[in-house]
This record gives structure tokens, C-alpha cells and sequence, in this order.
């Protein structure tokens, strides 16, 4: 939904966005997908039930194509990390825009020593542990649906044409830096994107999300797979697309730094940003390897959980495949590109504790240092979801240089556990984007607060929502630098604006006259007038609470008329009919949501959840 009818009734200013962006033509489309996936639901796979002593004892050479190299499987007991082969280095983008051969990677370098260095990015200056002038500031899933020219540029293509489409995943994994000034431009992509590198091709289905044709579920799955040996020929796309973010950010740089500096060629306005990092993408080895196995998803990971009680070491054969492709594809994107490496764990909430520490973090944290040891120049960021109770395990050895954390987790717990040596991201609600200006503002100023300065970057706990209005996402990242500013002068607020549980003074009370009250009145005046006259006082004479009653039976009406009794409808809709003594803000975006969904078509796509 656009967010225009929401972002004035909460007080924020269209022109709080940066920059709108560039006019671009959409991408020659060459016809959406068609192909979806039949997986009958099966019993479980006879090699759930064997016993563990049935390994393999010897390599096992499976057939593959001509352009697959041969792999093998190696026992447990005999496990070692193994050799990704280094790629050949490849022309990338300078900071002035000019393509030039890739060194070799650097040594890590001492913070102290790298202290007058301007125009690496901020995040890249964070990420090392460097002074910074501010707070960086970046969204997960920043690149999304809440985006208007998202779903614009993107109608009428498949989930696999997002993805792979060269020209259409650079113009959508730019949008945001260009709206919102953001510290990272982000590769737009998915954990399951190295599937169809190793042989397994999945797609996104109606009503049952991402479907992997042929699920891994026995040890003979697993021997159809192929090493990703060869990433430019099994994940052409990703090449041309990091090389184009690497073009757009290094111009953008460049043409900052040329306008900020005097005669003198010094930098007379003061920013040191750099522009922002590129930031490439992978899943972590669990969430990858849960998806394989299960085919689609399942919310209680049935076939994943039996095969990691029954066939514990097929399980863990299956993760440690996927750990050697996972290597290759972030080191390949590092030589495509990218200036940092974001691991996304997105199912580790499924896991307890001990089973988090036996089937997740080992393969995360090899994942993480092999990275390191082979590009020891781009650091690593980890996002896990569900952290929350899991967090002094990954403390205990982690070997990221960033650690995101869900809007569960206390910033100052975490940093307790994790020391100063790590840079903690997060970890604001995401939710929070939809609440009153004050309440925003107060959650950023808290968050930046409990970060501590420069070991901290600004984000949201999990991805954008998609009801949150564009101008909000602004209001965020606007806010970043300048409560990033107050804090580092010194005149950083004690408390947040808001505490859990409060109620904000402007918020509309039943019986009360605040001034949220009167713009509920005009929006259940703008809703169902008839309504608010049939209580027997008339549109005009109406109290708040009857208006507000009002505005709720005619927003219950119209959601029935338009979903039909017991349909599925979108929370924000179900909420603001449910509750009557929500904002105005609140309802008018109901209504919204309402008119947007008029079409057969865009109510079908609701349900569906695509």
C-alpha cells in the first residue's frame, strides 16, 4: 500500500525523503515465469529411519554435467573444512568510478592506523572498528513491497526474475539508497538463491510460498547436488549486478566528495561518509538446509526435525555441503564487488538452544571465519532471527565483525555479552515505524543510546513491514544522524519518549477531547456520516466516542462487504476495525487498504500471501 494517506495524519512531511528516484525505464521483460512445482506431500523418506552406522566409507563420485566438476561426500568423524577454489580476480569499480584490477586482499589493519582514512564507507569504517562521525543506518529488507516504484518496476515479474533479471535487481536494489540515503546498498536476494547453483530449482507458489522442486531428503538427493565451482556460470547474474551497485555508489562518492571540497582540496562541509558499502548476501547453512529438506515451508520444520533425530550425520552431511557452496558464493560476490557480507539465519527461531548450538552456530561460525581467512578485507555481518535466548551462545566464539539483533534482545545485555570487540546492529521494532512521530523519534534516540557510539549500527530488528509508509522509513534514517549527532555532542535523552505499556498523551482516549480525538471524529465523519446520525446526534454533533464507534461498524462493514465473513483480511485492516479507540491515522489507512483491495485480483494476492 502507498503510504500517502497515513504519512500526513501522523504529522510527517512528504519532503523528509532525500530524493525520489531516478527516472529509469523498466527493464525488458522476457515473460514471467510460468513453470510451478508439484510436490505431493510424502511419507517420510525410508533414510530417516536408517541407522547412523550406514555412512559412507569411501568417496562417492556422483555423475554430473559437463560443467560440474565431481564432488564427495566426507564422513563426519573425518570432516575438515574444505578448499574453496579462489576465482580468478577481477576488474571492480575504484572510488573514482574507474575500473581497476582487484589486489590482493589486504591484511587487517589496525583501527589506529586507518583513523584519517575519509573516504572508505562509514559502515565499512564501523564494521573495522573505527571512529566514526555518526551512527551508520541501513533496513533489513530495505528493497521491498512497501516501496511504491518497488512494486511498480517489479509488476509482472516472476520471484525468480527479482533475482536473477540483471537489470531489474540493480534498479530495485538501489532504490532505497536513492530515496533514503542510506549507509548500504544492499544486493537484493534471498537465502534459497544458491539453490538452483547446485542443481535445485525452486519457485514461489500461490498460497504455499518459496517450493523446492526436488527436495535433498536422502543421501542419494544429496549426491544429485553439484559443488558451486564455477559461480559465474551457475549464478550468472550476480557479476554485472555488483559490479553495477559498485558503478552507482562510487559516482555517487566521488561526486560528493568533489562538491564539498574548497580550493584547497580539503573537505570543507565535513563529510566523511565515503557513500555507502555494498553489502552482498547468503543464507546461513541451517536455513538454507532447512529449506532444501522441507521443500516448502513448514512451521514446524516436520521432516528437518525428524531427519535431525533419526539421521543426525545425514543431516549434518547436508549442512556441511551447503556450508562449502554458501563459502563460494560470499567470496565470489567479495570479487564481484561487494564490500561486506551479510549471513542471514532466518529460521533459526525453530531451534532450541542446544539444538541451535549443534545444527547452526558451528556451520555459521565456519562459514563466517573461512570467509574471513579468504577475503580478509570484507568483513561479515550476521543476522540470526530468534536470537533472542540464543544470544550467549553465539557470544561465546563469534567470529563476526557486525552482530544483528531482533527487537527482542536488550542492546545492553548484548553488549555485555558480546564486549566492545563486536559491533552490535539493531534492533528497533520494526513496528515502531507505524506508531506517532514522538514514538519513533523516542525508540531511535533509546536505541542509539543503549548502541554507545561507534560500535553500533542503526537498524530494525527484522524486515520492513510492508504496511509502513515510505516516509517513515525516512523520518528513521533522517533521525539516525540526527540523534547519532546529539548523542556524540553529548546531549543525547536520558529516557525514551515512550516506555512499554505508556499511553502517548496525544492518543485517542474514549470520553476525552485531545486533539487525536478530534481527528478521529473527522476521519469516522470522512467514513460513515450515516452512521454517526443514526446514534441520534447527528455527523456534526457526534462525541468522540460515538464517532469513533461509528468509524469502526462502518470499517467492519465495509472490510465484510469487500472479504466476505470469515475471509482473511490484512492485520492492519483487522485492527483498526477491532479496536475503536485507535488513531485517526490508523483507520484512514484501513480505509486505505480497503479501496487498494477493490480488485478480485489484489484481494486474491492478499490471501495468498504473495
Amino acid at each position: 500500500m502507498t503510504s500517502l494517506a497515513l504519512a500526513p495524519m501522523l504529522g510527517w512531511s512528504q519532503s523528509i525523503v532525500s530524493g525520489d528516484i531516478a527516472a529509469c525505464d523498466s527493464p525488458g521483460k522476457q515473460g514471467t515465469r510460468s513453470s510451478r512445482f508439484s510436490v505431493p506431500v510424502q511419507a517420510v523418506h525410508p533414510s530417516l529411519t536408517t541407522s547412523s552406522n550406514n555412512r559412507f566409507k569411501e568417496s562417492h563420485v556422483a555423475s554430473q554435467s559437463t560443467s560440474a566438476r565431481h564432488t564427495s561426500i566426507i564422513p563426519t568423524s573425518a570432516r575438515q573444512p574444505s578448499i574453496i577454489p579462489t576465482p580468478e580476480w577481477q576488474p571492480i569499480v575504484s572510488s573514482a568510478g574507474e575500473e581497476q584490477p582487484l589486489q590482493s586482499p589486504a591484511p587487517r589493519v589496525d583501527a589506529s592506523e586507518r583513523k584519517g582514512v575519509a573516504r572508505d564507507p562509514l559502515l565499512l569504517r564501523v564494521a573495522r572498528g573505527e571512529e566514526a562521525e555518526r551512527t551508520p543506518v541501513w533496513l533489513l529488507r530495505q528493497s521491498g513491497r512497501y516501496l511504491e516504484d518497488f512494486r511498480r518496476l517489479s509488476e509482472g515479474y516472476s520471484f525468480r526474475e527479482r533475482l536473477e533479471n540483471p537489470e531489474l535487481v540493480t534498479e530495485l536494489s538501489l532504490l532505497p539508497w536513492r530515496k533514503f540515503a542510506t549507509d548500504a546498498v544492499v544486493l537484493l536476494s534471498d537465502v534459497l538463491a544458491v539453490l538452483p547453483g547446485v542443481g535445485l530449482e525452486f519457485d514461489m507458489v500461490r498460497g504455499r510460498g518459496a517450493v523446492v522442486a526436488t527436495p535433498v531428503r536422502s543421501r542419494e538427493d544429496l549426491m544429485k547436488l553439484r559443488p558451486l565451482d564455477d559461480p559465474d556460470t551457475q549464478l550468472p547474474y550476480l557479476r554485472p549486478v555488483l559490479a553495477a551497485l559498485r558503478r552507482e555508489t562510487a559516482a555517487a562518492a566521488a561526486a560528493t566528495s568533489s562538491s564539498s571540497r574548497d580550493g584547497s582540496g580539503r573537505d570543507s562541509s565535513g563529510d566523511r561518509d565515503g557513500g555507502a558499502a555494498v553489502m552482498g548476501f547468503v543464507g546461513a547453512p541451517w536455513s538454507v538446509v532447512a529449506h532444501a529438506v522441507e521443500g516448502q515451508a513448514d512451521q514446524n520444520l516436520f521432516l528437518t526435525k525428524l531427519m535431525m533425530m533419526h539421521d543426525p550425520d545425514l543431516l549434518h552431511d547436508i549442512l556441511s555441503f551447503f556450508e562449502d557452496a554458501l563459502v563460494a558464493l560470499a567470496i565470489h560476490q567479495i570479487d564481484c564487488g561487494a564490500q561486506i557480507i551479510q549471513v542471514f539465519d532466518s529460521w533459526a527461531h525453530h531451534l532450541s538452544p542446544p539444538q541451535f548450538a549443534a545444527f547452526s552456530l558451528p556451520y555459521t561460525n565456519r562459514l563466517i571465519t573461512r570467509i574471513q581467512s579468504a577475503r580478509p578485507h570484507a568483513p561479515v555481518l550476521l543476522q540470526t532471527i530468534g536470537s533472542t535466548g540464543k544470544l550467549h551462545l553465539i557470544a561465546e566464539n563469534c567470529p563476526a565483525n557486525i552482530v544483528g539483533l531482533d527487537w527482542g534482545c536488550d542492546m545492553s545485555e548484548a553488549r555485555r555479552l558480546f564486549g566492545e570487540g563486536v559491533v552490535l546492529q539493531g534492533n528497533v521494532d520494526p513496528m515502531a515505524l507505524l506508531g506517532p512521530r514522538e514514538y519513533l523519534t523516542g525508540a531511535v534516540a533509546e536505541c542509539i543510546r543503549q548502541g554507545g557510539g561507534s560500535r553500533h549500527v542503526l537498524n530494525i530488528g527484522h524486515g520492513v513491514v510492508q504496511d509502513t509508509p515510505e516516509e517513515a522509513v525516512a523520518l528513521f534514517c533522517q533521525l539516525a544522524r540526527e540523534e547519532s549527532a546529539r548523542f556524540r555532542a553529548g546531549n543525547a535523552a536520558a529516557e525514551p519518549v515512550f516506555r512499554a505499556g505508556s499511553v502517548p498523551s496525544e492518543a485517542y482516549v474514549p470520553g476525552t477531547t485531545t486533539a487525536a480525538a478530534q481527528g478521529t471524529e473527522q476521519a469516522a465523519r470522512a467514513i460513515s456520516p450515516p452512521e454517526a446520525c443514526a446514534a441520534g446526534k447527528g455527523a456534526d454533533h457526534a462525541s468522540p466516542a460515538d464517532a469513533s464507534q461509528a468509524a469502526s461498524s462502518a470499517a467492519i462493514a465495509a472490510i465484510h462487504a469487500t472479504w466476505g465473513v470469515g475471509d482473511t483480511m490484512p492485520l492492519g485492516v483487522a485492527a483498526a476495525a477491532a479496536f475503536p479507540s485507535l488513531s485517526s491515522a490508523l483507520l484512514a489507512s484501513a480505509r486505505h487498504s480497503l479501496s487498494s483491495l477493490s480488485s478480485p485480483s489484489r484481494r486474491r494476492r492478499y490471501k495468498s500471501g504473495c
